[in-house]
């Protein structure tokens, strides 16, 4: 129990410093509302959480970044620790985020869209 709890802090400790030098480099440089999204959109693309959809007012909260620009703060450690990046392409792509890289984000190779249904 105490070593669940003590990894719990630690994951914790963790994302929050992500977040916050995610959120230092890019809350100007990408647009959007960097609070709100990580509010809203807690969860959605975290590595050691459940692959939940985006809720309409994440991809509202997403809807002001330029995704390809946020790539450009998303570090191996970041993924490593704290992303699970085909939820957070996910999310992109769900939510119709503008500019998504068709290519890589950060250190991670982003695979082919599917193609979408007639």
């Amino acid at each position: 129990m105490a070593s669940t709890t003590r990894s719990l802090i630690f994951a914790t400790l963790m994302i929050t410093a992500c977040i916050l030098m995610l959120g230092i480099s890019a809350q100007f440089e990408c647009g959007g509302d960097l609070i709100g999204m990580l509010h809203e959109c807690k969860g959605t693309a975290r590595k050691d959480g459940p692959s939940t959809p985006p809720s309409e007012v994440c991809c509202g909260a997403l809807s002001g970044f330029d995704a390809s620009c946020l790539c450009n703060y998303v570090t191996s450690d970041i993924v490593d620790r704290v992303l699970d990046m085909d939820k957070t392409i996910n999310l992109f792509r769900t939510c119709d985020s503008k500019n998504i890289p068709n290519d890589k984000c950060g250190p991670y190779d982003i695979p082919e869209a599917a193609p979408a249904k007639a």
